[in-house]
């Protein structure tokens, strides 16, 4: 059986996705910008604290979104944990360069 994903509008511009596959189910919000493009996701994940998963904030941002091949697609991504002692940068990555089709 294949997953399913459910979709949930919470408000103008923000909806949460729900994906559920294999008994088991995660959810995140999306977050759309004026132009309506992503610009952030947010969720509740494990992270591992003193031997034991504990759930906590976690986010991932995109920005700079730029024509290529056809497509408006972010050229950055960082994606960040939000713990009780601030928030933690754990992946950054830009695009420099993207071939379609090759």
């Amino acid at each position: 059986m294949s997953g399913c994903i459910q979709w949930e509008s919470i408000d103008a511009h923000s909806a949460r996705a729900t994906l559920r596959h294999a008994g088991l189910t995660v959810s995140a919000v999306l977050h759309f910008n004026e132009d309506g493009l992503l610009d952030q996701v947010t969720a509740e994940r494990y992270w591992v604290e003193d031997g034991k998963f504990a759930l906590r904030h976690w986010s991932g941002r995109v920005e700079d979104y730029r024509e290529a091949g056809g497509m408006r697609i972010p050229m950055k991504v960082e994606v960040l944990w939000h713990l009780d002692t601030g928030d933690s940068s754990y992946f950054r990555a830009g695009i420099t360069e993207i071939e379609y089709n090759v």
